[in-house]
């Protein structure tokens, strides 16, 4: 699969969590995501802050549109990097269930009020499950049909 294949089909899956996505498929699209976003956005900024620079907007609270920005880049492809790795789990005969562990602890250690302690051992035991779901992802998926359904066709 090509990097724009792997774009065009994740977004086609975006809210799919059914199936399988190969190596190519998962790595490609993780590629577009580590760059991409972050290229519109600051773009996005850019163009904003030229066009009140030039409207001569002096009091324009540019930090709220930043946030607006972030969010409207952001949100489509965050959702998409999460149905594809519940997908690519679903290739290694894998629950997408794990993808959901580890937001949950994450999200669990920013709870405001949580003991500092607490926060730190749920953020390492994340960082650790974040680094071992790397490693597995990195692996050929089963060439045999699973639960998941049957093997990738590239």
């Amino acid at each position: 699969m090509t990097f724009i294949d792997s774009v065009k089909t994740c977004f086609k899956k975006i809210l799919n969590i059914q199936g399988r996505a190969s190596r190519s498929e998962y790595w490609w699209f993780m590629l577009f995501f580590a760059f991409v976003p972050v290229l519109t956005m600051y773009g996005l900024i850019l163009i904003v802050s030229f066009l009140l620079a030039l409207l001569g907007i002096e009091n324009f609270p540019i930090e709220s549109l930043t946030i607006v920005i972030v969010v409207l880049v952001f949100a489509p492809v965050g959702i998409a990097v999460t149905t594809v790795s519940v997908r690519r789990l679903h290739d290694l005969n894998k629950s997408g269930w794990y993808i959901a562990i580890y937001y949950a602890l994450d999200l669990i250690a920013i709870i405001p009020g949580i003991s500092p302690t607490l926060s730190n051992a749920l953020l390492w035991i994340s960082t650790g499950f974040f680094f071992y779901l790397i490693v597995i992802f990195m692996f050929k998926g089963s060439n045999k049909k699973n639960k998941y359904g049957s093997p990738i066709k590239l």
